[in-house]
């Protein structure tokens, strides 16, 4: 089941078939959170790191995601997510939620999310942000993890 939430514009319909999106596919779940709620949590991840606030940043994202960003970083989230490239996200302009996962369109940025089945916007983590579509290929994110 997709579920689709857009805001104005056509916004392009992107295909799932990503690297970043395969964990986030694993497991589909009928408990999984809407779309509006992924958005929410997306446009929140980038407010984080447009105001410098890595604290919120690191709280959004997957404890994959995390793990990966200390692994090849050599230090906390917190203490690196803010230099790590991330463009200004912007403001929702679509969201789909496919079973546990979501993807995301900013006025900036691609973010990939997962559910936890909680149907609020806690229920939603950032598994990849900094996401660029690339015509043929998955795309390609700056942060991304399991």
């Amino acid at each position: 089941m997709v579920e689709r939430h857009r805001r104005g514009g056509s916004g392009l319909l992107v295909a799932l078939a990503t690297v970043a999106a395969a964990p986030v596919l694993a497991g589909c779940s009928a408990l999984a959170p809407d779309a509006p709620s992924a958005e929410g949590v997306a446009v929140a991840f980038a407010a984080a790191i447009d105001a410098g606030n890595a604290a919120d940043a690191c709280a959004l994202l997957a404890p994959g995601t995390v793990e990966e960003i200390e692994s090849s970083e050599g230090a906390s989230c917190e203490d690196v997510v803010l230099q790590l490239g991330l463009p200004a996200g912007g403001t929702g302009r679509s969201a789909e939620a496919f079973g546990r996962g979501a993807i995301v369109e900013l006025d900036n940025d691609t973010v990939f999310l997962v559910g936890d089945g909680g149907g609020d916007v806690r229920g939603w983590r950032v598994t990849a942000a900094g996401c660029e579509p690339r015509p043929e290929r998955p795309y390609d994110c700056t942060v991304k993890g399991g």
